[in-house]
């Protein structure tokens, strides 16, 4: 019976071609799509989840940034908290070399010295081998299966020496336990535990050292009072940054270094997945209407059927298994377009490059995907069955409910089409906009090279100095200068100010603050809207502010305004602070520039020239130089650089080379990956519109066969 019925399934497939060939690619990538982006999304909500308690667990957080400052350490705040259950502090350094090995041969690995012995019952520490002893003795050690592989291949850790130098400080452990790493899908990464030393906590005060807090929460607490409790603690004079409490399955997206480094942001995934969802829908309903449509169309066939002994049950057995059929061959055309995409996907997310994962998580979108599609389907192919074999006994009065079926199924595919393409031009218009729309400052033919963060053992300030030298005589270069501060891409410090001088009264603002000078001012092309520019060696109390500055002070006009900037503050008695000021004036407004994001509004800033006083050493200790190159010669600059560093047996990196148009590029590439995502989706819902109401009419003028022949004769 069922062989029968799948003869019969596969001829109304093969009979209908084109209308089955349409519902088959647009459910398959409807379906490819959602399984995609569903994968995705759990992957990105799910950082940290593997921990014991995990939905208890909280991570402090300063602003947007995981690790807190270590100056945290000097208020007793934290352990008066009767939220905090179980509360584990853990400085993080970084080995600059290991048993020999730099960092950059090693990768830098971090080190997690604990203050206390929660830790490993608070995060659910898994060992491979050795005991806990760690916790509590200075002198010893655990190290990561891979640091050990790494470090002494096959043997045994145990009992080993590790070496560590961190800026200097050098300290000799025993290695009693080796654990498993946890891997890319934790916002927590490190190669070695171990109790702190008693030296260290007064080294690790220093801005370079942050600590991580975790601590365990009672499910019964009160978070937003404790966050109101942590947004009280004053860590730094005026800093807006507050301390708060995070799920620690949460924290990856609320910090500044996700916001910096995704590819795609979450809330675009989730754009992508609710359009792959409307592509199912539309599909879906595509080859529901016509399947209905073809109930009707075979109605006689129905009542012979049932005359010759069919019952309700077999008959919708049978349009079940032909529904079925189609829905199983799209799905498995479905599993099909995820594993060609698959290299593609993961190039553009952080999942880990696993296909067993992969098939395995699609086939439980599979599922999903199917019954609701049955859920759906079932109750209205039931019921227009009904209809259609009502319809052969009493005449054409059943068609009035199918028809209202029809005209509103169509009218949803053609909506949610238009809908799609509206979507997709506004984003595209918004995207452009973004991209050529005047920023402020120029990003053509230029270049930044940027001082790396490590040194390798080599003497970088004479190779930097032979670098820029050497690209300042390449003929493809057209300027090129040394340079202490920078504007773009987010460059500067931030400053104070306050429209009163009176310490009782002044509301302090937060600005931007940047040097600058003509070969900056030339180099970006900053516009000047009103008054004039700072000359060379002109007091510091004149300045330059934005259109941002003007429009947060409220003015209409800002030229020959006077505001003050505080330089630091006095202890009065009872604890109050007097801040001191210095008065400034506005000679002139420039053009806002967007230089963190064109995603993000300019901020208020203000500019001034170089302090005479710290000039030479402004210059002195330059990090990097500025360089605009000659249209058309960025690879060939790019491969002359190459080459110096070849030359000369330099390690070339090519982050510290950062091209303007490039990172303003990288600022979008969320947008950008989205807009391809939804050109996807849009023209598959335009095509399957399209065939969809191309089918409705071929079916019915296959339903009305006789109606045409008669008028034609």
């Amino acid at each position: 019976m069922i062989r029968h019925y799948l003869e019969l399934a596969w001829q109304q497939l093969t009979k209908y071609r084109l209308q089955s060939v349409v519902s088959i690619v647009s459910l398959a990538i409807g379906f490819a799509c959602f399984a995609l982006a569903s994968m995705w999304i759990k992957y990105e909500t799910t950082y940290d989840a593997f921990h014991k308690d995990a939905e208890n667990l909280y991570v402090l957080m300063h602003g947007k940034n995981k690790d807190a400052p270590s100056k945290l350490l000097e208020t007793r705040l934290l352990y008066e908290l009767p939220q905090l259950e179980q509360l584990s502090i853990i400085y993080n350094f970084y080995a600059s070399s290991i048993n020999g090995l730099s960092w950059y041969e090693s990768r830098r690995q971090a080190e997690w010295s604990l203050t206390d012995t929660n830790f490993v019952s608070l995060v659910g520490f898994q060992l491979k081998e050795g005991t806990t002893s760690f916790v509590h003795n200075p002198n010893e050690v655990a190290i990561s299966s891979e640091m050990a592989a790494r470090l002494w291949g096959d043997e045994s850790p145990i009992g080993k020496e590790l070496v560590t130098v961190d800026e200097g400080y050098k300290q000799t452990r025993i290695v009693t336990a080796v654990f498993d790493k946890w891997g890319r899908h934790s916002n927590f990464n490190f190669d070695f535990v171990s109790r702190m030393t008693p030296d260290r906590p007064s080294r690790s005060r220093s801005s370079s050292h942050n600590i991580v807090v975790m601590a365990h929460i009672s499910p019964k607490a009160d978070i937003e009072e404790l966050n109101r409790r942590l947004g009280e603690i004053e860590l730094y004079e005026s800093d807006e940054r507050k301390l708060c409490m995070r799920p620690i399955t949460k924290v990856r997206h609320f910090t500044t270094w996700y916001e910096q480094s995704a590819r795609t942001k979450l809330h675009h995934i989730y754009l992508f997945a609710l359009a792959s969802g409307l592509l199912i829908l539309c599909g879906l309903l595509n080859y529901l209407t016509m399947f209905i449509n073809r109930l009707f169309i075979r109605k006689r066939e129905m009542a012979l059927r049932t005359v010759f002994g069919a019952t309700g049950r077999d008959l919708m057995l049978q349009f079940l298994t032909e529904y079925g059929l189609l829905l199983a061959i799209a799905m498995g055309f479905g599993l099909m377009t995820v594993s060609l995409s698959a290299e593609w996907f993961l190039s553009m997310t952080s999942l880990p490059r696993d296909m067993g994962y992969i098939h395995r998580e699609s086939l439980v979108y599979l599922l999903l995907v199917t019954i609701v599609s049955l859920l759906i389907s079932l109750p209205a192919i039931w019921y227009f069955r009904r209809q259609s074999l009502q319809s052969s006994i009493t005449g054409v009065g059943a068609l009035t409910r199918y028809y209202i079926f029809r005209r509103f199924s169509v009218a949803l595919q053609i909506a949610i089409s238009i809908f799609s393409i509206f979507c997709t031009v506004v984003f595209m218009k918004q995207l452009d906009s973004m991209r050529s729309n005047d920023i402020g400052f120029e990003l053509g033919n230029r270049m930044m090279w940027s001082y790396p963060s490590w040194s390798n053992g080599r003497n970088w300030e004479e190779e930097k100095e032979g670098l820029f030298h050497f690209v300042k005589q390449c003929s493809e270069v057209d300027t090129a200068f040394i340079t202490g501060d920078y504007l773009f891409p987010g460059g500067g410090a931030y400053t104070l100010v306050s429209l009163e001088n009176d310490p009782e009264s002044s509301e302090l603002l937060r600005v931007d603050h940047q040097y600058i000078y003509d070969e900056l001012k030339d180099f970006y092309g900053m516009q000047l809207i009103e008054g004039r520019w700072l000359d060379e060696g002109e007091p510091d109390e004149n300045i330059l502010v934005n259109e941002s500055f003007v429009h947060k002070m409220g003015w209409s006009q800002g030229v020959g305004k006077k505001i003050y900037r505080t330089y630091g503050y006095s202890l009065l008695s009872g604890g109050k602070k007097r801040y001191m000021f210095e008065e400034l004036y506005i000679v002139g407004i420039v053009k806002d520039m967007l230089t963190h994001s064109p995603t993000t509004p300019a901020t208020p800033t203000m500019y001034c020239t170089v302090p005479i006083n710290v000039y030479s050493s402004f210059l002195s200790n330059w990090r990097q130089f500025l360089l605009k190159y000659k249209p058309g010669m960025k690879e060939a600059l790019r491969n002359k650089v190459q080459s110096y560093y070849k030359e000369h047996d330099l390690s070339y990196d090519s982050d510290s080379w950062i091209d303007f148009e490039e990172r303003y590029d990288y600022y979008l590439r969320s947008e950008l990956n989205l807009q391809k995502l939804l050109n996807i989706i849009t023209g598959v819902c335009i095509l399957i519109a399209l065939f969809g109401v191309w089918s409705m009419i071929m079916l019915t003028c296959e339903q009305r066969r006789k109606e045409i022949a008669v008028r034609k004769v």
